[in-house]
């Protein structure tokens, strides 16, 4: 008689060489040395040492072939018909969680994953997508397990239910080459994966230590980006359909407040001069027009000289972090970004100004209701829950570089 320790080896032994399959499953293919190649880039050397994904005694990489490179094209939906693709992680860092209800891993790590998410959620600059997926060399007919569906699941395990992205065929998953669940990929605003992990649940403060790991691929990231000189300020230094301190479009630096200059940073744009009469004379702006409609207020600093702000009014920019006008929220600004909240003015008055920035180059316009303009901190929550972002704001430095 086999007894019952010997067959839980053998189902354990099943787990790892089957990569969580619940059905039976073909042999796992062959591990080959991968060569780790990033994006050929100024502000990110190519790794051109080709080193081996190697696995631990579990089944587990012990790294990811895609490491340093873009994420690749996908389009998929969540779970509640929303759709998805590799735009929506442009100008944002975020966490792709890849994980299956057959999987006995991905189950074993759900709270962990769970616990995950929420810290995610205190971060403002960082964001938490959940990707569930199927094994890569077989159709399951039942992809969400024995819970039948992801509602399901959520309300077993009490926890608050929350859009999912589906990937029920696998393709997704071996794009991101992805050769087990659950993988946790950082990919950063450029799209670069930047950081790989596995299972939280190896580890006591697994949690803990990925958020510390974010954190350093963060620094290392922005250590990677240098500062534009003077002869650069019409380089596109940013995405151009980004906006965040490091610029917008072409627009990077100190900037001469003229035509020319403007047309330069906003290459493929209309831009228009627009003359405004005052007490104190004529001032002039430009306004940046994309296919007929105004996505852009270009206002000049004290001297009149160079360009004093760059302030987005369409969603087509977003910020750093995927904010998106018209529909971001007050409520998503963490405590110490509201205490750094002004009223604005000018063009922006019954707005409040957000910075984040120690050199203040980057600002977020929320609009408020008029009662409640000029207030700094502790908005009452209805208020912070309904206030719109209405404007992302470049402010170029212009001291000389």
């Amino acid at each position: 008689m086999i007894s019952k320790k010997i067959i839980l080896s053998l189902a354990l032994t099943g787990i790892c060489t089957s990569g969580c399959y619940e059905e039976e499953a073909s042999a796992p293919a062959a591990h080959t040395p991968t060569e780790l190649i990033s994006d050929a880039k100024d502000d990110a050397p190519a790794i051109s040492e080709p080193i081996e994904v190697t696995f631990d005694d579990y089944g587990r990489p012990r790294s990811h072939a895609l490491l340093g490179q873009k994420a690749p094209e996908f389009n998929t939906e969540y779970s509640d018909g929303t759709p998805f693709s590799q735009n929506d992680l442009m100008g944002k860092w975020t966490v792709l969680n890849f994980w299956g209800l057959y999987c006995h891993d991905s189950l074993h790590d759900a709270k962990y994953a769970n616990a995950l998410k929420t810290a995610i959620e205190q971060d403002p600059d960082l964001n938490f997508v959940s990707f569930h997926t199927a094994p890569k060399d077989q159709v399951l007919s039942k992809p969400f397990g024995k819970y039948g569906s992801l509602s399901k699941f959520f309300k077993d395990k009490e926890f608050e239910e929350y859009p999912v992205a589906l990937d029920l065929e696998a393709e997704i998953r071996k794009k991101f080459a992805v050769e087990w669940t659950p993988t946790y990929l950082l990919i950063g605003p450029d799209l670069t994966i930047e950081f790989f992990r596995s299972d939280l649940s190896t580890d006591e403060e697994g949690v803990k230590q990925f958020i510390q790991d974010i954190q350093k691929s963060k620094l290392k990231a922005s250590q990677r980006t240098s500062i534009p000189s003077q002869s650069q300020f019409a380089v596109n230094s940013a995405p151009a359909a980004t906006i965040s301190s490091a610029g917008v479009a072409g627009l990077a630096g100190q900037t001469p407040f003229d035509m020319w200059a403007i047309k330069q940073a906003f290459d493929g744009y209309d831009v228009r001069s627009v003359i405004q009469e005052n007490e104190d004379g004529n001032s002039e702006s430009y306004e940046v027009y994309d296919g007929g409609d105004l996505v852009m207020l270009i206002s000049p600093d004290e001297t009149g000289d160079w360009v004093g702000s760059a302030t987005a009014i369409n969603p087509i920019f977003k910020g750093p972090f995927g904010e998106t006008i018209g529909r971001s929220r007050l409520s998503e600004v963490s405590q110490e970004i509201l205490g750094n909240c002004i009223p604005a003015s000018g063009l922006f008055e019954n707005m409040l100004s957000c910075q984040t920035d120690t050199d203040a180059r980057f600002a977020r316009l929320y609009s408020l209701p008029t009662n409640y303009t000029n207030t700094m901190t502790e908005l009452p929550e209805e208020v912070r829950k309904n206030a719109l972002l209405a404007g992302l704001s470049f402010i170029p430095s212009n001291r000389a570089f």
